[in-house]
């Protein structure tokens, strides 16, 4: 065998080694993807916090995987306000359940309905609850950390969002271009990935497992509520104004988008005959300074005229002021606060009951 054809004989070698090596490596990060997927979610569903298990939660509750159609009496939306501050289980002798967001908004609330409503019968009526304010720090973290990386909501419905947002020049379009913001969504959306953190937890710390479990049984036994302990009365963090308050320091801005997507929550349930109750949060007396009352009078100022537009729509805007022993924070009350609250409105929520009773 001559040199020249030794040479390419060793050439042919290392070209079939590196493909050899490259299809190893295509297969092994193929099998790894695919190990993941597979892994990711029964790890998250076992061992992520609480939480993970609210949104987990809703995600049984409004695909109706039992098939069940019935129709309930009352319905909650809106935030961690309606969480903490509305327990359903209070409300005896009515069929009723939760579909608040922790640190969510009526976005959210709006693109959950769609998805209920393609599983479940209308509910008779459904109260709203929701820090309007608090939107500048729930969508820019909660949001993505929740419900995209959770794939709950569709791509296209997060591309709507997008699209929505451009036409007033806000998140999540001032803060990304839409080739940014589609390969956030890509890469974000229903997460394939291990968490290695949590998977290191669950491994080292034995209480991650039983943590998760009590946080899905609360939430079973609450019905979609989020009860916030007593042992949390008065404490009120040493921050009292955190960033989902700081709002109530400034003056009230319009949040455009999101008051198109009021817009189509209210727009949705009217046409689907539901009636609809809005009740403010309750407030700590602790943050009853100028500036918060004159921005929560030209937020009701605002809210007013929209919810005035839909039939079967009515406004409890009064913000109710209590002691600050009854919050754990401005705006979220400790459980037997709540349970009070909740028990002193029921005349109202009857009363929406009976009005989509009258309509039937």
């Amino acid at each position: 065998m001559n040199s020249s054809s030794a040479m390419q004989t060793s050439s042919s070698r290392e070209k079939k080694s590196l493909l050899i090596f490259l299809s190893t490596l295509v297969s092994v990060v193929f099998i790894f993807v695919i190990v993941s997927a597979y892994f990711s979610k029964s790890i998250s569903d076992r061992f992520a916090a609480f939480r993970y298990q609210s949104v987990r939660y809703l995600q049984d509750r409004v695909a109706n995987s039992s098939e069940i159609q019935i129709a309930e009496d009352a319905l909650v939306l809106g935030d961690s306000t309606a969480a903490r501050n509305l327990f359903v289980g209070h409300w005896i002798g009515l069929r009723s359940s939760s579909l608040a967001v922790m640190g969510g908004s009526l976005i959210d609330s709006d693109l959950l309905m769609r998805a209920y409503l393609k599983s479940n019968k209308p509910p008779k009526c459904v109260v709203i609850m929701t820090s309007y304010g608090a939107i500048g720090s729930h969508f820019k973290t909660y949001f993505w950390e929740t419900m995209v990386q959770s794939g709950f909501y569709s791509f296209e419905s997060l591309v709507e969002l997008y699209d929505i947002s451009q036409m007033f020049g806000e998140y999540p379009s001032d803060s990304y271009s839409r080739v940014s913001y589609l390969k956030k969504i890509l890469f974000d959306h229903n997460s394939i990935w291990i968490d290695f953190g949590l998977l290191q937890a669950a491994i080292w710390d034995s209480d991650t497992e039983r943590s998760a479990r009590r946080a899905m049984r609360s939430l079973i036994r609450a019905r979609g509520a989020s009860p916030q302990s007593r042992e949390a009365a008065g404490r009120a963090r040493k921050k009292f104004f955190d960033d989902n308050h700081e709002f109530l320091n400034h003056k009230f801005k319009e949040e455009r988008t999101l008051d198109s997507y009021i817009h189509d929550l209210l727009r949705l349930l009217v046409n689907h005959k539901v009636q609809v109750l809005v009740v403010a949060p309750p407030m700590a007396e602790s943050a009853r300074t100028p500036t918060a009352e004159a921005w929560l009078k030209d937020y009701t100022a605002h809210l007013r005229p929209i919810l005035s537009e839909y039939p079967n729509v009515k406004g409890l805007l009064e913000t109710k002021w209590l002691p600050a022993t009854n919050f754990s924070d401005i705006n979220h009350l400790v459980d037997t606060a709540a349970a009070k609250f909740s028990i002193e409105l029921r005349p109202e929520i009857d009363a929406c009951v009976q009005r989509a009773q009258n309509d039937h």
